[in-house]
Order: structure tokens, then sequence, then C-alpha cells
């Protein structure tokens, strides 16, 4: 028994040894020319930095608005729900996407996302009770789950390997710097004009959204597109 003991230990360091060589390689015989460089590199990580801010922006910026929503609403009793709802299923469901990222092509579940992100923030902004509201930030929630693991699968997809680490911090910075701007912006926008304009807001950034489908379908790799 100590005899099989000792030969299976040593072959699990052998093992480890071949997968990481067979990986190193794998990394080797990729084509140079495979992934993005220059400029149309900066084009795709810019779009998917402003598209996981407006996803991650929208977790901290209802958080001086609460009241008011929930008083305009007439829903203090589900007040929780109203940040609750879109958080959620933001994290709830971004194990999914990133199995249907893996499943499908990258620009059809991208772009899914991108149309429930923006369908619910459409319903919160024109939402007259509170249960319209709460499923809106529901779908809003399910849309940035889409987007933010979006970003990491293309980033994936389209930078070399030694380099993915540091655009994957870049692009995930933004929720450090949301939760600064977040609430400071969603406060002003309530006080000044309406709460309702935190959610109208993602409609007029929309373009910024598409921008980053635009500049994927420039990219010519045939499992990306």
């Amino acid at each position: 028994m100590q005899q099989d003991a000792s030969h299976i230990n040593c072959k699990q360091p052998e093992d480890a040894e071949n997968g990481s060589s067979e990986q190193r390689k794998q990394i080797q015989d990729e084509p140079p020319n495979q992934y993005l460089k220059g400029l149309h590199l900066a084009v795709v990580i810019i779009c998917l930095y402003f598209a996981t801010f407006l996803a991650a922006i929208d977790t901290s910026m209802i958080t001086a608005s609460v009241p008011k929503i929930s008083a305009d609403l007439k829903s203090l009793e589900s007040v929780s729900w109203i940040s609750a709802g879109y958080t959620l299923t933001m994290t709830a469901f971004q194990p999914a996407f990133g199995k249907l990222y893996k499943l499908f092509k990258v620009e059809g579940v991208y772009i899914t996302a991108i149309v429930l992100f923006e369908v619910g923030s459409t319903l919160c902004g024109s939402a007259n009770t509170g249960s319209q509201f709460i499923v809106g930030r529901a779908i809003a929630g399910l849309g940035a789950a889409g987007l933010t693991q979006g970003a990491l699968s293309i980033i994936t997809h389209t930078v070399e390997y030694e380099k993915r680490p540091l655009y994957n911090g870049i692009v995930t910075s933004v929720f450090g710097v949301a939760i600064c701007f977040g609430p400071i912006l969603g406060g002003a926008l309530t006080i000044k004009a309406t709460w309702r304009w935190c959610f109208w807001l993602y409609v007029f950034f929309f373009p910024s959204l598409r921008c980053t489908c635009a500049a994927l379908a420039l990219h010519t790799r045939e499992n990306l597109i």
C-alpha cells in the first residue's frame, strides 16, 4: 500500500508538468496575428470599459434615490428590493453567461445582454408601481451580468495570453470608479431633475454600447464573429 501511494504521489507532479507544458505549447502554436493590436485593440478595450462602467455604476447610482423612488411609487414595503433586485440577478447569472459565451458566438450573446440591460433600464425609468420597477431592475441586472462576463470573454478572444491580466484589470477597475461617482451622480439627478433620469441616462449612452459591437464586427476571427 505504501508503495502504491508513493507511486501515485510521484505521478501527480509529472501529470501537472505535462499539463502545463501542453498549455505552453498550445499558446506558442497560436498564430501571432490572430489577436488585436494597436488602435484596433484600443477601440475594443475603451468600448468594453464604458459598457462595463454603465453596468457597474447602476449598482450604486440609485443609493441616494431609494427614498424618493419608494415614496413616488408607494412601495415602502419592498424598498429593499429596489437595490437588491439588480445586484441579485447580476451576481447569480454571471456563471450562466460565462457558459453561454463558451457555447455560442460571443457577439450574439453580448448583443443579447445589451438588449436586456436597455429593456430593464427603460422599464425602470417608466415604472408606475413598485412591482414594475423591481422587474425592470431584475432584467437590467441580467443584462449587466452578460455585459460584465462578456467583457472578460471578449478580452480572452482579442488579447494575447500574456497581456490578459493587464486588460482584465483595466476593465474591471470600473467598479471602483463607479462606487465613487455613482451616488453623487444619482443624488444630483434626483435633486435637480428626477430619479427617472438615473435610468433614462442609459438610453442616451446606448450608442457607446453599440460601438462595442461595431468594434467586434470589425474583428475577423472566426470564433468571435
